[in-house]
């Protein structure tokens, strides 16, 4: 099949996981300071499992996040905090509906941004990354 940019094929195996890395990286960035900005409603608000997190919990929330996002963009872990992240989005996905300030990228947001970490899982760090490709 033709394909319109032919000299650029080679860098698709490295690059491609590398773009989808930086995008994850920034939407759980924007993540981490969407919590920051409205954490004491974050700490006040019922949960189903935990009740009322607290300030405490809700701090773990934010720093949690924004670490997951710097992994996520310097491709440290990149497979493991991937799982982790696709978890994150899936939750966020769910709770997206209730709390619509708190999670920036809407629930088609956190859907699509959970197939990118776990095509993340399946493909690796790609380029630029202190993961080793084995």
């Amino acid at each position: 099949m033709e394909t319109l940019f032919p000299q650029i094929l080679f860098l698709g195996p490295m690059f491609a996981p590398f773009i989808l890395r930086l995008g994850a990286a920034i939407a759980w960035a924007l993540t981490a300071r969407a919590f920051y900005m409205h954490r004491s409603e974050l700490a006040s608000m019922p949960y189903p499992i935990v009740g009322k997190p607290g300030m405490p919990l809700t701090w773990f929330a934010v720093v949690a996040t924004a670490l997951m996002a710097l992994l996520l963009a310097v491709g440290l872990a990149t497979q493991g905090v991937a799982i982790i992240a696709c978890a994150g989005a899936l939750k966020c996905w769910f709770f997206a509906k209730q709390n619509p300030t708190l999670l920036p990228a809407g629930r088609t947001g956190y859907f699509l941004l959970a197939l990118i970490c776990l095509v993340l899982v399946i493909t690796g760090a790609g380029a630029f990354a202190f993961d080793k490709p084995y």
